[in-house]
Parts: structure tokens; C-alpha cells; sequence
């Protein structure tokens, strides 16, 4: 009898470590599961982009930034677009745009997380740049501007940290979150 209760009490808790290490594998699964990024070829990148940039990390490893829509829809200016400088007949799309980033030499681009503010793309376009990093270290820029007033565009800045498209946090002079965007004059 004391060797059932001794059994017993082991038995009880190896079941309980059992229970405990399948319960916190089952809540690691989804974490594990959206952690995994959406894999595109080269090739379909290029075919479905509308707007595609290029930009070196801090250590100049160049990438390409794919912009794209799977909900895109197209249509053509029937007036002139004076914020854009675009024409009547000039090609306008939208939708919901993500970037997917391509390192130079790879043959598949990663789907980023990192939300985009761009909703409209209009071709030929000239408001959307990049700003390439003039010292050793710094990172290229990637500006997407939007209409803000008829004196400024509202612009969302973005850099590529540790392989990852990242938006610029701008911050004061003691260290405190101002935005993720800032007001430029327009030209």
C-alpha cells in the first residue's frame, strides 16, 4: 500500500507536467504561426508591384522595396490631378498596398508587417522618393508622401532595419514620440 501511494503521487504529477507541457505548446502554435512571413518570387513581385524602390540598410546591403495591392483597382484620370501633376488619362490605382522587401540575389522577397499609408498610386508619379544615406552607417530613406493642405504634403518615412521595412518614430529634443510623420512644402 505505500508503494500504490508512493506511484501514485508520481504518476499524478507526471501527468500534470505532461498536461502543462502540451497546454503551453498549444498556446505557443499560433504565435508561431503569424511570426512566419509570407514568402513571393522575384518574379512575381515585379509583375505585381506598382511602384518598386531601391534601398541600402545601414550596412549597404541593397533591397528592393515592391509596392503592392491584392485588392487593386485601376482606372484613368478624367480631370488633371494638380497635387500629383498628373494629366487626364494617366492611369490612378488603388488599394490596400503592402511592400514585400528583395535582397539583392534573392529569389524570393519577404511580405512586411509594417503598415503602409499609400492608397493611391497615380503613373507617371514623382511624389513618392527615396533619399539616399550620405555617411557610412546611415541608412536610404524611402518617402511616401500624401496630400495634406495646399501648402503641405504629409510625408511617412521608412528605413530598412535588420532586414525589415521600419516607419521613422520622429521624436523632440528630450526623447518624446512626436509622430510617424512629418509636414513638408510641397516642391
Amino acid at each position: 500500500m505505500i508503494y500504490s501511494k508512493y506511484y501514485r503521487k508520481w504518476s499524478l504529477l507526471a501527468i500534470l507536467i505532461f498536461a502543462s507541457i502540451t497546454l503551453c505548446t498549444l498556446l505557443m502554435l499560433p504565435t508561431t504561426a503569424a511570426a512566419k512571413e509570407k514568402q513571393i518570387s522575384a518574379d512575381q513581385l515585379k509583375s505585381k508591384s506598382r511602384l518598386s524602390f531601391t534601398l541600402r540598410d545601414a550596412n549597404q546591403t541593397p533591397y528592393t522595396v515592391y509596392l503592392f495591392a491584392d485588392d487593386e483597382k485601376k482606372s484613368t484620370l478624367t480631370e488633371p490631378n494638380d497635387w500629383t501633376n498628373n494629366k487626364t488619362g494617366d492611369k490612378s490605382y488603388s488599394g490596400t498596398y503592402r511592400a514585400a522587401l528583395l535582397k539583392k540575389g534573392a529569389k524570393y522577397g519577404t511580405v512586411q508587417t509594417t503598415k503602409l499609408t499609400i492608397e493611391t498610386i497615380i503613373l507617371p508619379q514623382t511624389w513618392n522618393y527615396t533619399i539616399k544615406g550620405k555617411e557610412a552607417g546611415t541608412p536610404d530613406m524611402l518617402m511616401l508622401t500624401d496630400w495634406g493642405t495646399s501648402n503641405f504634403n504629409e510625408v511617412h518615412t521608412y528605413i530598412i532595419r535588420s532586414g525589415v521595412l521600419q516607419p521613422i518614430k520622429f521624436t523632440d529634443n528630450k526623447g518624446k514620440k512626436i509622430s510617424d510623420t512629418y509636414w513638408a512644402l510641397k516642391k
